[in-house]
């Protein structure tokens, strides 16, 4: 679910005109920023993380030079916004939306622990197998983009996540949207830069009409560079490159490696086509034609579920109190596309009543006016995000009514419950767990998901499954690192997992380097500490040992990663058990 937030007051390091390089320590609504991670001419990022939860996700933070222009912060708010209804596996979701003080907006999205394409690009070959899964899961993504009126434009290797699960690849794309903002940046006069030229489209370079079959060429432009290893032009100047996406035709890729198949260069080569219109009509037309061409068979017409095929669906719209029958269309639990003329304000409630379903209700993300309708070639209308769905809407939604698809609906609607908890709770263990536990919860669920999504249940939901397994998997690698344990739980207050860190193998000296860098952000915490210590030895001397724990347990939950206090704990127990 998307937040919106508007930081109306200013600590220390939010004040008014803030420097792009100084952010560290600022409050971006629930979060708070840790350190910088990069940036580009038009904003900068940062890993921020949750001030309740303690976990961690990347802020994209406008830069200070581009505030002058109106057009692009109402840009990066209306992106951002439509961003929410992108709910879908192989997409980096927003969490949260706000603006600093100084008029900067932000936003808050996942923060993934992996590898951009151009990293693994750079370090690894792609056998074919693993080139076409990989354009599918991409596909896949850009296809779920379009069906919500939303273009990429900027598809490339370093818009792409990758992690890897055992043998198997699973990717997600970042910036929807921010092609639009750079572009319209550009267009009045400010410098900002252009990105990589080795995916633009033809279109692209001409200033001329986008539409779906752009992203089609930036998709086959990748899948060219994972079969060869590099991209199509990528030994020109930028002015080289440009032009020869304007007029000379590529290499196949099976010239430069045999061990591509010629019907896989092929359609390659078809996704490459200069114009739009002899290229793939979509990204799943032109995923198919790879896997088909990988099984030597051939292509199939997409057998896609109802969401993905854009059936119609009649509904009841009440907005405003009145009720419209409309048709809706690429309905799946994220949202749906609205085929209604009237205007809407964008962020206007409202709720669709389906055949059979108790009444949903959403927010309008997007308008689709007249001119939009017309380079989409479909009916004007909005977009809208569905909000706090139940098990029965989601698969009803989603398509699939099996009890294979109740039962998947149902564990995942769990695991979202649990994913908001935090590591601990995601995975179902005490704060306190041992290593040997959290490794053995983990292993449960993965097996168990695993099984899951070889049963026979909607395609959209086995990527959803997957997507969990990447996630249980990233919270039980956090937690099984103890030096990384050490310092998530001290950020939460939790000594008892500090301690179980110690136990299984965590050296003082780490503790005493975390702790110095936990002080930086917590400097009353050292004699906070100290004063509840005292207290508790103070206890313990006159015989009051039930407030002498009481004293010092509340010292280990200000000062979580001092050594002396765990000492001081493990020493009152000692002496408890003698006593007894």
């Amino acid at each position: 679910m998307l937040h919106l937030t508007n930081n109306t007051t200013a600590n220390a390091t939010t004040i008014n005109a803030l420097r792009d390089d100084d952010l560290v320590g600022t409050t971006l609504g629930r979060w708070r920023v840790v350190r910088p991670l990069g940036g580009g001419s038009l904003a900068t990022v940062w890993l921020v993380e949750h001030r309740e939860l303690g976990t961690r996700a990347a802020a994209k933070v406008l830069r200070a030079q581009v505030l002058s222009d109106t057009r692009a912060v109402t840009t990066f708010h209306e992106e951002a916004l439509l961003s929410a209804v992108l709910s879908h596996p192989h997409i980096v979701p927003v969490f949260e939306v706000g603006q600093l003080p100084s008029g900067q907006p932000w936003l808050v999205m996942e923060f993934l622990e992996g590898r951009t394409l151009e990293a693994v690009l750079a370090a690894e070959d792609f056998s074919t197998e693993r080139a076409t899964d990989l354009v599918s899961q991409l596909a896949g993504a850009i296809e779920y983009a379009h069906a919500r009126g939303v273009l990429h434009r900027d598809l490339k290797p370093a818009n792409v996540m990758v992690q890897r699960f055992g043998s198997r690849d699973f990717v997600k794309v970042m910036d929807f949207g921010i092609a639009r903002l750079r572009d319209e940046a550009a267009m009045r006069g400010m410098q900002v830069a252009l990105g990589s030229p080795d995916y633009l489209a033809p279109e692209q370079i001409n200033g001329h009409q986008t539409n779906a079959r752009t992203d089609v060429y930036a998709l086959g432009a990748l899948a060219w560079e994972l079969l060869v290893g590099h991209a199509p032009f990528w030994h020109h100047p930028v002015n080289a490159v440009l032009n020869a996406h304007l007029h000379a035709a590529p290499r196949s890729p099976a010239e430069h490696r045999s061990t591509v198949p010629t019907h896989v260069a092929a359609a390659v080569m078809k996704a490459l086509a200069k114009s739009s219109d002899d290229r793939f009509p979509t990204v799943t037309a032109f995923s198919y034609a790879l896997a088909s061409a990988i099984a030597n068979r051939p292509t199939p017409v997409p057998a896609l579920d109802a969401a993905a095929r854009g059936e119609s669906r009649h509904a009841v719209l009440s907005v405003k109190g009145a009720r419209h029958l409309v048709v809706c269309e690429h309905t799946s639990s994220a949202g749906c596309f609205v085929a209604f003329d009237a205007a809407v304000d964008v962020g206007t409630k409202v709720s669709l009543t389906f055949d059979g379903l108790e009444p949903i209700s959403g927010v309008v993300v997007r308008q689709f006016d007249a001119h939009d309708a017309r380079r989409w070639e479909r009916q004007a209308g909005v977009f809208v995000e569905f909000k706090s769905l139940g098990t029965t809407e989601r698969v009803a939604l989603d398509g699939g009514q099996s009890a294979d698809d109740v039962a998947a609906e149902a564990v995942l609607e769990r695991l979202r419950e649990r994913f908001w908890g935090g590591a601990y709770a995601a995975l179902g263990v005490s704060s306190s767990a041992t290593q040997q536990e959290i490794v053995f919860a983990h292993t449960q669920l993965d097996d168990a998901l695993e099984e899951m999504a070889r049963r026979d249940i909607a395609p959209r939901r086995v990527t959803e499954l997957v997507s969990a397994q990447a996630q249980l998997s990233s919270h039980a690698h956090l937690l099984i690192d103890v030096r990384r344990r050490a310092e998530f739980d001290a950020r939460r207050g939790n000594w008892r997992g500090v301690a179980q860190c110690l136990d299984d193998g965590l050296e003082g000296q780490t503790l005493e380097s975390l702790r110095f860098e936990f002080l930086k952000s917590n400097p009353l915490a050292d004699l906070a500490g100290r004063r509840h210590a005292e207290r508790a030895l103070a206890l313990a001397a006159q015989g009051r040992r039930g407030e002498a724990f009481a004293a010092i347990e509340l010292a280990l939950c200000i000062d979580p990663l001092r050594l002396a206090l765990h000492d001081l704990r493990a020493s009152l127990l000692a002496r408890e058990r003698v006593a007894h």
